[in-house]
């Protein structure tokens, strides 16, 4: 059967780059432009399977919650909809599979069926840069941190200018305790785009771990002015506060989070 993979619609075909472009720093503006573009390229052509895709992963940067409080019961099922519907447009879809293995993994928490949708993934192409990326989460999550990484490196040599894929091997590293290389990463990352909101959060997280309270304190204030409606992003923030000794700043983190729980 033809494949439905790619567009012979020129205008799709711009709009759904000019979509990923904006996507791949994940920041709040742009994954919000990214969900517009990607949107109106299926609109101009319904049957473009990798503009699907591309969709779905924009709901699951939503779904996860780095960037903003929405949520995952609204999002998650939008993200498997349209993974699903790209492998009815073309059962190849590598990437596809990725994303219903992310949906398994993040929103399932079903371990074995995430691994073996991203193993497919990888048997239909083993150079599909997300399904590497995913397992190397999901390695991470189940204590397979030393294969995470691995898994995230060949991820990222597939697109090595990838924001998303360096952020992610950077994720990879803190699980395997590299905390000097982690850091080394994300500093590069966040000279290269200062805006991006994981560089600084998880950068946060390294020196938490290396005990940098104030430097986390720094990296978390940073990153809740990038995505102020994140209450994960606030959260971090509260606990750097409390690493540090700051008991009045953990407190008015934690009454902010209280205050936002409540709607």
């Amino acid at each position: 059967s033809p494949s439905h993979l790619r567009t012979d619609n020129l205008k799709a075909l711009t709009l759904y780059w000019q979509g990923q472009a904006l996507f791949d720093g994940r920041t709040p503006d742009g994954v919000r432009k990214a969900r517009e573009y990607l949107t109106k390229s299926i609109e101009v052509d319904s049957n473009f399977a990798q503009a699907h895709i591309a969709l779905a992963e924009v709901y699951n940067t939503y779904a996860i919650g780095n960037l903003g409080d929405y949520r995952p019961s609204e999002y998650y099922p939008q993200e498997r909809s349209h993974a699903e519907h790209a492998l009815v447009l073309d059962p190849g879809a590598a990437d596809a599979h990725a994303i219903l293995g992310a949906v398994r993994l993040l929103f399932e928490f079903d371990w074995v069926g995430a691994e073996a949708e991203l193993k497919q993934a990888l048997e239909l192409n083993p150079r599909s840069a997300n399904a590497h990326l995913w397992l190397g989460t999901l390695y991470g999550f189940t204590g397979r941190s030393d294969a995470g990484v691995t898994s995230a490196l060949e991820g990222l040599s597939v697109d090595p200018r990838s924001l998303y894929a360096n952020v992610e091997v950077g994720r990879a590293l803190i699980l395997d305790r590299k905390y000097d290389l982690a850091a080394e990463r994300f500093k590069q990352l966040i000279e290269r785009d200062s805006n991006a909101v994981r560089s600084h959060l998880l950068l946060g997280q390294v020196f938490e771990q290396t005990g940098k309270y104030d430097s986390a304190v720094v990296e978390m204030q940073t990153a809740i002015r990038l995505a102020p409606r994140s209450s994960r992003v606030l959260a971090y923030l509260a606990h750097a506060h409390a690493l540090a000794g700051d008991t009045i700043g953990a407190v008015h983190g934690l009454d902010l989070l209280l205050e936002r729980s409540r709607t």
